[in-house]
């Protein structure tokens, strides 16, 4: 069974993009998680599947590839799945161990819309508990990017988040934290 809660990063404009209504404390939802690697996930050996928070939506992990594809690529991270939208890395074969830092956000689309027809893709789709909510409060500063434009950052020395009722994606346009308890353990292929 997945820890609990997880705690599962959601962007604001996957809310305005159409594809998830807003979210707000109590509900059940249903959606399948994507793994970001902050740095890269590694082959490992001996490493038992699991997931340790670290921060926000960042987990160190430990996990055995389950589906490795052109399209995508799932890790079994020790009860619950999660899929990343690339191919698969050379060395990442069904069965191998993987390690490292991995961001765990809702699938924005890729997989209810498309992966989840791929052969040898299994079922990612959970259903959760909305338990608490957490919108970052950063404050953004003025800075300019490597092509010497002028752009808005999140001041990373002050950052916050704060705890929320519900999301409003099309207000807050940030970042949150959904931390979730799995209801069921056996995952679907649809959100229906």
């Amino acid at each position: 069974m997945a820890p609990s809660p997880m705690h599962i990063g959601l962007s604001a404009w996957i809310i305005q993009d159409g594809n998830y209504d807003d979210f707000a404390c109590g509900e059940l939802r249903r959606f399948a998680l994507e793994f970001y690697p902050a740095r890269g996930l590694r082959a490992a050996s001996g490493e038992a599947p699991g997931l340790v928070h670290l921060d926000n939506a960042m987990y160190s992990a430990g996990g055995r590839v389950c589906h490795a594809g052109p399209d995508a690529w799932v890790v079994d991270f020790g009860g619950v799945m999660a899929f990343r939208d690339e191919a698969a890395p050379s060395w990442a074969r069904e069965g191998a161990l993987v390690a490292g830092d991995v961001y765990l956000g809702i699938d924005p689309f890729f997989y209810f819309e498309r992966l989840y027809k791929l052969p040898g893709v299994p079922p990612l789709i959970y259903e959760w508990r909305i338990e608490a909510i957490d919108m970052d409060s950063t404050p953004f500063v003025d800075s300019i990017d490597e092509k010497g434009r002028a752009v808005k950052v999140r001041d990373e020395s002050r950052k916050g988040r704060v705890p929320i009722p519900a999301t409003d994606g099309w207000k807050d346009d940030r970042e949150y934290v959904l931390h979730c308890t799995m209801t069921q353990s056996v995952p679907m292929r649809t959100r229906e």
